[in-house]
């Protein structure tokens, strides 16, 4: 029997677990999907062993980019430098052709602004970076991490600005993705006038952030959508891709 799992912490019960699963019932296949929760003190201490115990492992939050020193890695994960897919012991970064994909060939929108500097905004901005874009805004609590990003992704013109400015910076956004977890708990930004005309949150669920711009008739493109194409580069890797996976889409 072959074994997959998503590697997290803090604890929860993972949109991964629930639709591998089905499709691996669906299918009639042997393999089991296990969310693996593990406290960033024992991280070191067990990831060897669950490398050596699963088939294709999953990572998120916050061990995207903790994970690397204890594997091989491909170009496009070394280029992000965050890993969310595991085969055979090379880590890949999937996420950034989901965000893609997402997209479904959208117009971008000249003005840009990112908010975050994890794991998730390296593969939005390489992302944003494969498919033409040359300029964004990227704004982060924590400066350093963007100015980081910044330092790292330097064939793309990045502006960093500081979460305070917030409010000034959206005033001349037309596209605002949020690669943070706000929102996951019930937050949200105190958001005044804006003039964004598509908000992207990389939560898979409805959030109070999203609530807003709906309220605004702002286009609204929730995680479900990365979530499910980044999924099916997954299960390419490892091998078990069938087109019928499309046919989860709607439970999401």
């Amino acid at each position: 029997m072959k074994k997959f799992c998503l590697i997290q912490y803090p604890p929860k019960d993972s949109m991964s677990k629930i639709i591998f699963s089905n499709y691996f019932n669906k299918h009639k296949l042997p393999y089991i999907y296990e969310d693996i929760s593990i406290p960033k003190n024992l991280f070191e201490k067990n990831i060897n062993k669950i490398l050596l115990t699963y088939d294709g492992i999953n990572i998120t939050i916050p061990y995207k980019e903790k994970i690397i020193k204890f594997i091989k890695i491909n170009d496009s994960a070394k280029k992000i430098g965050a890993v969310n897919c595991i085969y055979k012991n090379i880590g890949y970064n999937t996420d950034y052709l989901g965000f893609i994909n997402s997209l479904n060939n959208l117009n971008m929108p000249k003005n840009i602004t990112l908010i975050g500097a994890g794991g998730v905004s390296r593969a939005i901005i390489f992302g944003l970076y494969k498919i033409g874009v040359k300029k964004i805004t990227l704004i982060n609590r924590t400066i350093e991490k963007a100015f980081n990003l910044k330092k790292i992704f330097n064939y793309i013109d990045i502006d960093v600005m500081p979460l305070t400015s917030l409010n000034k910076i959206i005033k001349k956004t037309d596209f605002l993705i949020n690669a943070t977890s706000i929102g996951m708990q019930g937050e949200t930004f105190n958001l005044k006038n804006n003039s964004i005309k598509i908000f992207y949150d990389t939560i898979y669920y409805e959030t109070p952030l999203q609530k807003f711009f709906k309220n605004q008739n702002t286009t609204v493109i929730n995680g479900k959508k990365m979530w499910f194409y980044q999924a099916i580069e997954n299960l390419k890797l490892w091998n078990i891709y069938e087109k019928s996976f499309f046919d989860f889409f709607d439970t999401l």
